[in-house]
């Protein structure tokens, strides 16, 4: 592979939350989740609640739609058992006291935060979920292949 090609396929690939969306940059943004955002959610969640998986090394990840100024939270971690990258659906409680978050379909289990540049399973991963959406064209984020 010669290196313009190469250096084509970097510009390519996402290498941030915030250079997911390319286009429409004033309508629409990812990045994690601020503190007033995740406050939004806090709350209490039952200790003996049946948890669906433990979520190691994970991030609170927003989608925010600037034009309604509203945002899916999300949370992104590795699943303890499998070792493989896991997306929750909507989170509805973050009860960090207890390191448990309740989402639409099912409870977490939060183990370590996670520390430094998000995975690119992880960036992958969202862009293909704007796509599957039908959102991906829209706002300029780059098509992955599952």
């Amino acid at each position: 592979m010669g290196a313009d090609m190469t250096e084509d396929l970097r510009q390519q690939i996402p290498s941030s939350l915030s250079d997911i969306i390319r286009r429409r940059r004033d309508e629409f943004e990812v990045g994690l989740a601020s503190a007033e955002e995740l406050a939004a959610v806090d709350g209490l969640i039952d200790a003996d609640a049946a948890v669906a998986a433990t979520l190691d090394d994970w991030r609170a990840v927003v989608l925010r739609d600037l034009t309604e100024d509203r945002y899916l939270l999300l949370v992104y971690g590795e699943n303890s058992e499998t070792g493989k990258l896991r997306r929750t659906s909507g989170v509805r409680i973050l009860d960090l006291d207890r390191m448990l978050v309740r989402t639409q379909d099912a409870v977490y289990a939060l183990g370590k935060p996670a520390n430094g540049n998000p995975p690119f399973e992880m960036i992958f991963d969202i862009c293909a979920e704007f796509h599957r959406r039908g959102l991906g064209e829209r706002y300029g984020v780059p098509q992955v292949w599952e």
